[in-house]
């Protein structure tokens, strides 16, 4: 991916693009993404190195934006319902990757998220001994596993956000859900954290549509 972080120019060509994909990425040709967003192809290659490269780019801000805060600015409960609903507001742009191109984007998601939980644990003082060293590893692969399985469901069979939610941090292994909560929130246990999804999910629903380039202005920001 292009390793310079998004300007605000960059960032609406990415979200021009991003606004024409409304069908699986692998059936969406450069030409047709380009004569949607009104840009040339030399623009497009400028701003991505191929059609799946935008589904990679997605991905990530939505981890900066909500995975990465968990323990800082979310619960593992709210920043995961968060990632799940800004993530799976493209879902038809994510299945070829995640089930087509399985093995490759697997292994990329999971060692990404990997990398960047260990940052984290590391910035955060923690120390991550052979034990919570697992721990990011399991959960980085459940995670991406769990994502697959997912887009490969039929829609109508495919769990809400809300047990979506659920499954997710019912994965946390107990040593990494505890090294990353709240400050304050010490003594609330997992299957608390979990009970509280349903109704934490209704107050997100609740509130005003996030403006999209400001979350992704937020997201370009965070290294």
């Amino acid at each position: 991916m292009h390793g310079e972080p998004d300007n605000p120019k960059m960032l609406l060509t990415r979200l021009r693009i991003l606004k024409t994909i409304d069908k699986p990425i692998e059936k969406c040709t450069i030409d047709e993404i380009c004569s949607k967003a009104g840009i040339s192809r030399q623009t497009f290659y400028n701003t991505f190195n191929s059609k799946y490269e935008i589904v990679s780019w997605w991905s990530e801000c939505s981890e900066k934006l909500f995975l990465d805060k968990i323990g800082i600015d979310y619960s593992w409960e709210e920043g995961t319902l968060r990632h799940l609903r800004f993530l799976l507001s493209k879902t038809h742009m994510l299945s070829f990757a995640l089930a087509n191109k399985s093995a490759e984007v697997q292994r990329e998601v999971s060692q990404r998220r990997c990398n960047r939980m260990m940052r984290l644990l590391h910035e955060r003082g923690v120390e991550v001994d052979e034990l919570l060293s697992f721990c990011v590893d399991s959960y980085a692969l459940d995670l991406t596993r769990v994502a697959t399985e997912y887009v490969n469901v039929p829609k109508e069979k495919r769990p809400g956000l809300i047990m979506l939610a659920k499954m997710l941090v019912s994965l946390v292994p107990a040593p990494l859900y505890a090294a990353m909560r709240l400050p304050g929130d010490e003594k609330r246990s997992q299957p608390d954290g979990i009970a509280e999804i349903e109704q934490l999910a209704n107050a997100i629903g609740n509130e005003p549509e996030p403006d999209t380039l400001d979350l992704l202005l937020q997201a370009s920001e965070s290294h």
